[in-house]
Order: structure tokens, then C-alpha cells, then sequence
């Protein structure tokens, strides 16, 4: 052992330690003294310091350690299992290495900091090969381990986030080697069975995955993407495993090689069928909302807070001589100037939170003065939140032109404010109460001094209508739900009896899981009721024409025949195709065009022209079905000439022969296509028959039914046996987008 100038000892320095022609007196603790790594040199068996370096000292808190033993000098080690790691290399003379450890150590100012460390532990040995003590050799790798914890971190965050999606799928596509690796998502949205990842299929795999109609343009997409370098984004339709159509969107970006060459295309897909259907949900109740306004003799605008137009009727714009291109974004000051007071009304709508009515006057686009009775609302977000003012107003320029006429003019004005009217309702929950406006009042029929509760709606309300609608108003004031009140029913006005259709919409805000208040509108919808009786009453006068046409024609072809009797044979089997179409649209319209066809309905009507003579030899089988509407011309027409086929060369044409067709609506669990119509044709012709040479089986009789089964998105399937002919007809009920 030596000393160093104060005094401490130090390890021996032994000329073996020293390389060949370097000086006597090379110090070892010189070099160690600006080394990055924290050295340490322990003596004996209580691990006493004899050695540290900066790199060690700055990291313990440069406290006094030389001469001190390990247990002392680092106290707030002792849990840690520090101290038994130096014991066992002192006493086993075996080294100790640990890739990462936690330490927590004391700073000066008393404060603990915990870092993590790799360390090696080795034997110091003397001369004689006797361990003198224990060298330590350590690393901070803080910063490593907490990169390290990040990336799993955000590996693990990735991966739930993947799992809480769904419907989110990857893929990797090797573009060189055209080799594609999906994960079990990916392949089960786009038909691979068993529900596991799959690496190394070809990209046309996939591709065939997609709904043939999307097809094309998907593989436009990738090549102009692997062509520009730019984001590849594309929404399409995709068949699963199970045979479902599910509309997902992906996304990707292809990455490129050191020579220009697309290398790997990575990217990702979403389920968004959910999506989609709500957006087209969504796209038909803004598309109907909007031909009711547009259609309404009322001036209906919105603004946002600004005052700058988001929204105007047709009516609205026509009026002014605007367009929504000339209207939208501007302001009425931008429009009238700064003298107008349109904007003050507004704003005292959205400052209030409350409805208000006003009367205000303006000019046309042809120079004349419009008069409205305007109501004016705030508009909510669906958090509650104010965005903006509507407005409904009502044109009375007729009134204010004709005041020498007042009843006149008011009977007028009276009519155009139950066109246009919208009344709004607050119903707060804890004090079991509403607050109506005035609007309200007057389409209840009720008096505006009249304290209004659930219970009083309820006597006003239709008895045929007054469960649904009471079960409506407590889906929306349950907090489970979503909060929306939406209702459609009839009143009987106090006031005169009259019976009226109002529609009524809200939302209700919680406070926590109990209801605060409902905010909402109701309107008079008694037009539009009794439109929709009309329209059902003309729709059933159409199809009254629609039999007068099939009987004309029918007519007419039986004439053409009796003048041409060459053109009989082609007069009858138009004729008989004619009926087969004809019976089956009078099947459809017994329900007036709108509901479901019975299927044995159907049957019997196509059949009808061979069951007088051989109906013992047809039977039909099976259980209640309604077959959609959309499916009662294709099939009717499919299944005749099926019939004129077994008439002229099957089973009808033989003695023996017999028919029988039955059908069965396949279960959710089968094997395949869950949900659909199955349909059974089987001929038994009673002795041995030929099938129909090549020739047969594509005239025009089989490319009907070959264009029928297409429109019906349907499968058919013809086998012949020694004595018949089976046919399976598969049918969606549904279309499943």
C-alpha cells in the first residue's frame, strides 16, 4: 500500500501493473481522476475507502469518505442490498456485475434522489493472490433506463390504443418483394379466416378483400401514392371473414430506398361503418330539415356570435335577392350599414340565453318593405354551450299594408304564424316544473298563467300517444343515456279541442347523474301529417293505373296475336311474363307500396297460371316470411320462368312429374350467408331426364333470370340429378353496407 500527499492510503502500485518503458512513478489515480465512469476503491472486510474519483465523489454528494467504511459512509444504502453484493465478492473473490440497478442517495441538502446505475464489482487482490478489498466500477444510466421506460411506454400506449379501436388494423407492405404483413385485425376486416396475423401474402390478396365496386380506385390510390410520395387516404368498403361489408378508412405513406425505389409501404386501417352510417343518418335528417325550411313560407337565418350569417332558408334568400355564397360570412352592417338595428336584437338573444320576439321591418330586393314578426332564439351546442341567434320571422307586410283591414289582416297574419311557429320549452327537473314561451303556450292551447308540469302535458297529450311519449321524456332525463328528447304526437288544445301533430326536440343537461334542466322546441307538424295521408292515398290511386296498364297491355298483345298468328308463340310468352310481373306487383301493392310482401303471397300469385290444372302436383312449404319490397319484381319474374321451364320440358310437363319448393330464413349462426332467404326448387320429373344442351341454357329465358338474381344481389344454384333438377336461391333480407 502507498499514501498519497494527505496521507490516505492508497492501492499499491506493483511494476506488473505498469507497461513496459513507462516511468516508475506513473499513478495510476492520475488516470482514474478524469475518467467519466464513478471509481471506487473499498479495503478490507468493512469496505473502507481508500479511493474515489471526481466522477464517484460528484455523485454521492461530494461527501468525506477516505478512510471510512462503506456501511458508514453511504448509510442510506443499507435496504438496498448494496453492502451484501460487496460482501460476497470480498469474501468469494467472485465479481459482480448489474446491467441496472436502482440507488437512492442522500444529496447535501438533505433532499433524496434515486438514479439508476451499472455497476461491476471486482476483487482487489494482492501481490500474493489474497483479496485485499473490492474495486467498484459504475455507470449512471439514469437517462437510458427512463429513454428506455418512454419507448415502452409509448409501445404499450400504441398498442392500447390499438385495442381500445377495435376496428383499427396494420399493415407492412414490402414493396420490392411485394410481400404484405397484417395484424389479426387487418386480416379479419378483409376475409381472412382465423382471426391471427398473417405475413407474406401478396398485395392483390387484399385487394381482393375490397368490395368489387371500390376495387379499382383503391389500387389507383396506392399507385399515385407510391408514384408522388404523398399520403395515401382512401374510405372504401371491405368483405370480412364472415361475410360482412364493413366500411373502414386507411391510411399510409410509402418510404423509399436509397436509389429512389418504393421500399415500404406501412400504414394503417379504421373501422368506421358506425361512422358511416350515422354521417348518412345525419346527411338525410339535414337534407329533410332542410327542405322543411327551405319549403316554409318563413324567413328562418342563423348567425354565430359575431353576426356574421351561417345559415338562410331558400325563402330567406330569395327575398333579399342573396345567395349563401353572397350571404355567408358577412354582417347586417355589412348589408345595411352601421344604422341597423338587426344585429342589436340578436345579440341580446345570445347575451340573454333567451327566446324574444320582435317585430322589425326590412327591404326587399324588388324595393318594397318586408314586415316580419320575428322569433328569435339563441343556438345551443350540444355541451349547452351559445354559438349563436336563429331566427323564424313571420311576413305581416300584408297586414301593415291593409290596417284600414285589421281583422282581415290579422286573420292573415294569424295563418302565417301557425306555418312557420316554433315555441321552446325549459323543463326543470329538481322543481319538477317547465318554463314555456310564449310560442308554447299558444300551440298547448293553454294560458300563459298556467303553471306547467309533466303531469299537465301528459292530460294534453293524445291517450294513444301518451305512453311513447312519456317514455321518451324519461330516456332523456336519464343520465344513462344520451339526454336527447325527441317526439313526435298529437295534443288536444284545451283551449277549443282541436286536435293537433307536434314535433318536439330537446336536450337535458346533468349534474352528475341527476337531470338539471331539459332545453328544447316544439312546432305544429299537423301540415306535414296530413301530407303524408295524402301521399299514401295517392300512391294507392297509382297502383289502381299501374293494373289498368298491365290489363291495357295484355289486351293489346292478345290482339297483335290474333292479327299475326306467326307472333303467337312469342305473343304468350311475352303474355306470360307479363302476368308473372303483374301478379307480383299486385301482391306488393296490397300493402299501399310501403311494407314487407308475404312470400307464399308471392309464390302463389307467379304460380297461378299452372295451379289450375296442375296445382296437385305443386307444393309449397315453409314458414311466414316478408320478402322487401325491393325483391317482389326480380323474383317474381326469376321464379316464373323457372315455372315455364318446368311447364315445357320438367316436372310439370310429365305425368309423374311433381314440384315442390320450399324455404327457410337461414339463422344468424350458420356457416354461411346468416340472415338470408333460402329458397328450395326441386323437380321430380319421375323418370330419367337429360340436361338442357349448352345452347338452352343461355337463352333469353336464363339471361332473365341471370339479371334478376344480379339485381337481387342473390346466389343461384342449379344442379341436376338423374330425375330432376334442384335449384338453391339465396336472398339477402337485407343490404348491409
Amino acid at each position: 500500500m502507498t499514501s498519497d500527499p494527505s496521507g490516505q492510503t492508497r492501492p499499491s502500485q506493483t511494476k506488473g501493473a505498469v507497461a513496459a518503458g513507462a516511468p516508475e512513478a506513473f499513478d495510476f489515480a492520475a488516470l482514474f481522476h478524469g475518467a467519466p465512469a464513478m471509481i471506487a476503491v473499498h479495503e478490507g472486510a468493512d469496505h473502507r475507502y481508500v479511493f474515489s474519483n471526481p466522477a464517484h465523489d460528484r455523485a454521492v454528494g461530494d461527501r468525506a469518505l477516505i478512510g471510512r467504511p462503506l456501511r458508514e459512509a453511504m448509510a442510506e444504502l443499507a435496504d438496498q442490498g448494496v453492502f451484501e453484493r460487496f460482501d460476497t465478492v470480498f469474501h468469494t473473490g467472485e465479481p459482480d456485475e448489474q446491467p441496472a440497478f436502482k440507488a437512492a442517495l442522500n444529496a447535501p441538502d438533505g433532499r433524496q434522489s434515486e438514479r439508476w446505475y451499472r455497476q461491476t464489482l471486482q476483487p482487489w487482490r494482492g501481490s500474493a493472490g489474497d483479496i485485499l478489498g473490492v474495486m467498484s466500477f459504475a455507470y449512471d444510466v439514469t437517462e437510458e433506463i427512463a429513454a428506455k421506460d418512454i419507448a415502452q411506454r409509448r409501445s404499450e400506449e400504441l398498442e392500447f390504443a390499438l385495442d381500445a379501436g377495435g376496428g383499427v388494423g396494420a399493415w407492412d407492405w414490402n414493396v420490392a418483394a411485394d410481400t404484405v404483413d397484417v395484424d389479426a385485425r387487418f386480416a379479419a376486416l378483409f376475409g381472412l379466416p382465423g382471426g391471427d396475423a398473417v405475413k407474406g401474402l401478396p398485395l392483390a390478396r387484399f385487394l381482393d378483400g375490397i368490395v368489387e365496386a371500390d376495387r379499382e380506385r383503391v389500387s389507383d390510390a396506392v399507385a399515385a401514392a407510391l408514384e408522388s410520395g404523398e399520403d395515401y387516404l382512401q374510405e372504401y368498403r371491405v368483405r370480412t371473414a364472415e361475410g360482412d361489408i364493413r366500411w373502414v378508412t386507411a391510411r399510409g405513406r410509402c418510404f423509399y430506398g436509397p436509389d429512389g425505389a418504393p421500399q415500404r409501404f406501412p400504414g394503417v386501417v379504421v373501422d368506421i361503418t358506425e361512422q358511416v352510417k350515422a354521417r348518412r343518418e345525419m346527411e338525410r335528417t339535414h337534407a329533410l330539415l332542410r327542405a322543411l325550411l327551405d319549403n316554409s313560407a318563413s324567413y328562418v337565418f342563423a348567425k354565430d356570435l359575431e353576426g356574421r350569417y351561417i345559415f338562410a332558408n331558400a325563402f330567406y334568400l330569395n327575398a333579399f335577392g342573396e345567395t349563401e355564397a353572397s350571404l355567408y360570412g358577412r354582417t347586417d352592417r355589412d348589408r345595411f350599414g352601421d344604422g341597423e338595428l338587426y344585429s342589436i336584437n340578436d345579440r341580446r338573444v345570445a347575451e340573454t340565453g333567451e327566446p324574444m320576439e320582435f317585430e322589425e321591418e326590412a327591404v326587399a330586393s324588388d324595393g318594397s318593405t318586408i314586415h316580419a314578426i320575428s322569433v328569435k332564439f339563441p343556438l345551443r351546442a350540444a355541451d349547452g354551450s351559445i354559438f349563436g341567434a336563429g331566427s323564424i320571422s313571420t311576413d305581416i307586410s300584408a297586414r301593415k299594408r291593409a290596417e284600414n283591414a285589421l281583422v282581415q289582416s290579422e286573420a292573415r297574419r294569424q295563418r302565417a304564424m301557425a306555418a312557420g311557429r316554433v315555441g321552446t320549452f325549459e323543463y326543470l327537473a329538481q322543481e319538477e316544473r317547465a318554463v314555456w314561451d310564449p310560442m308554447t303556450y299558444d300551440l298547448f292551447g293553454l294560458t300563459s298563467k298556467e303553471p306547467i308540469t309533466l303531469k299537465r302535458v301528459a292530460d294534453i297529450v293524445h291517450p294513444d300517444d301518451r305512453v311513447e311519449w312519456a317514455a321518451d321524456v324519461a330516456r332523456a332525463l336519464d343520465a344513462a343515456g344520451d339526454g336527447k328528447h325527441r317526439a313526435e304526437f298529437r295534443i288536444t288544445r284545451p283551449v277549443d279541442g282541436e286536435q293537433r301533430w307536434i314535433e318536439a326536440t330537446g336536450r337535458t343537461s346533468f349534474d352528475g347523474d341527476q337531470p338539471r334542466v331539459m332545453l328544447g322546441t316544439v312546432r305544429d307538424i299537423t301540415e306535414r301529417k296530413q301530407y303524408e295521408g295524402r301521399l299514401q292515398l295517392l300512391n294507392r290511386e297509382l297502383n289502381h293505373r299501374v293494373k289498368n296498364l298491365f290489363a291495357v297491355t295484355q289486351g293489346m298483345i292478345r290482339m297483335s296475336a290474333r292479327q299475326d298468328p306467326g307472333a303467337k308463340p312469342f305473343a304468350d310468352r311475352l303474355s306470360a311474363r307479363l302476368e308473372a310481373l303483374a301478379a307480383a306487383h299486385l301482391v306488393g301493392m296490397n300493402s299501399d307500396g310501403v311494407d314487407p310482401v308475404a312470400l307464399e303471397d308471392l309464390l302463389s300469385a307467379v304460380l297461378r297460371p299452372f295451379l289450375g290444372e296442375l296445382g296437385e302436383k305443386i307444393q309449397l312449404k315453409g314458414p311466414a316470411v316478408s320478402a322487401p319490397r325491393r325483391l317482389v319484381t326480380p323474383l317474381g319474374l326469376t321464379l316464373h320462368e323457372m315455372a315455364m321451364n318446368a311447364f315445357k320440358h320438367g316436372a310439370l310437363a310429365r305425368p309423374e312429374g311433381a314440384l315442390q319448393i320450399d324455404w327457410r330464413v337461414r339463422e344468424e349462426g350458420s356457416d354461411a350467408s346468416p340472415g338470408a332467404l333460402e329458397i328450395n326448387w326441386r323437380e321430380e320429373c319421375g323418370e330419367p331426364v337429360s340436361p338442357p344442351e349448352n345452347g338452352a341454357a343461355t337463352g333469353f329465358g336464363q339471361r332473365l333470370i341471370a339479371t334478376s338474381v344480379l339485381q337481387m344481389s342473390a346466389q343461384y344454384e342449379a344442379s341436376w340429378r338423374e330425375t330432376g333438377l334442384d335449384v338453391a336461391l339465396i336472398l339477402p333480407l337485407e343490404i348491409k353496407e
